[in-house]
């Protein structure tokens, strides 16, 4: 059976890591349409100019965060009855990620799409929580930095007693903020004042503070989760990193998943604790001898193209 048979639907925003995506389906022979989510008319127009792309939506919002995009539903519905076979869903960033799985119980009667095994519309939201994968990093005997959860619903921010600086804050989701909110606070004025500035910009949601870490070096990791089998071609270690999208490789080497020994099989009891099945990105920090959690992504990540141009082809994989 060609490929061409299978239609894969790639949603993306207009990210470089959505093309990444449809180059490497586009070199297996896939028929691919892109169903894009943009902020400004033609922001998506790199994608649907690919000479691999069959069709190209472009849909329209504002958002880059919350649950319900009726605009963005309605274009992945429209594939209803259209197809013999259930086409394949990928997204590939983590607020169409978001929307997919929230309306996953209406999208599964269309597409094969990516998911928690069993799971219902927000478990892979739910793991999309920094907090919940450090509880499930620690669990496992990979290290993190110490953390706590700050809410910004109120009208006045608690910050715990408790937290120790230099401190760290992120978004707890990201598709529930930005990179460029990421900031090292050095006391407890810094970091009221960045939060209460964090909270002008989006108030409904918590932010993780956690221990700032003087990093050595930093890996990127990109493979497949099959709910218990999991699939790790290699790593990337990082050497150059992005200032304003904090942590993306601008450059990097690229090394078989066995330079890291034996906290592979930590790797491997960590994905497995979450019964995904998907395209996953996962990070982590050294500093001195030690390999400290990042985050992980349960979508592609922007260094799949990197691993396509080693010889691995995930989506092709993924598909399959």
């Amino acid at each position: 059976m060609s490929n061409l048979d299978q239609l894969v639907v790639v949603l993306s925003r207009s990210y470089s890591t959505g093309l990444c995506v449809v180059r490497s389906l586009g070199a297996a022979g896939y028929t691919i349409d892109v169903v894009a989510s943009a902020t400004n008319a033609g922001d998506s127009d790199y994608l649907g100019k690919s000479r691999y792309v069959r069709n190209h939506v472009e849909v329209l919002t504002k958002k880059v965060s919350g649950n319900i995009d009726e605009d963005l539903i309605n274009a992945l519905l429209a594939y209803k009855g259209q197809c013999d076979k259930k086409p394949v869903l990928i997204s590939t960033d983590d607020y169409t990620s978001s929307v997919m799985d929230m309306n996953r119980t209406i999208l599964e009667e269309i597409f094969i799409m990516p998911g928690i095994t069993d799971g219902q519309a927000g478990s892979l939201k739910h793991h999309m929580d920094k907090s919940v994968q450090g509880e499930i990093a620690r669990r496992v005997g990979i290290l993190t930095p110490e953390e706590w959860v700050v809410s910004l619903r109120e009208d006045e921010i608690t910050i715990p007693d408790d937290v120790i600086y230099p401190c760290y804050v992120k978004p707890l989701e990201s598709s529930l903020g930005y990179k460029t909110e990421m900031a090292k606070c050095d006391d407890k004025e810094s970091l009221s004042k960045h939060l209460y500035w964090m909270k002008e910009r989006f108030t409904e949601r918590s932010v993780l503070v956690q221990r700032f870490l003087e990093i050595d070096e930093e890996i990127d990791m990109e493979g497949i989760c099959l709910d218990q089998e999991i699939i790790l071609p290699g790593i990337v270690w990082k050497r150059v990193v992005a200032q304003r999208d904090k942590g993306v490789p601008l450059e990097g080497l690229m090394f078989p998943v066995e330079k890291l020994g034996d906290f592979t099989d930590k790797i491997k009891d960590f994905l497995r604790e979450f019964h995904y099945f998907g395209m996953f990105d996962l990070g982590f920090n050294i500093v001195g001898k030690d390999i400290y959690f990042n985050e992980l992504n349960v979508r592609s990540g922007g260094t799949n193209f990197v691993y396509f141009g080693s010889g691995v082809n995930l989506p092709d994989i993924f598909v399959k």
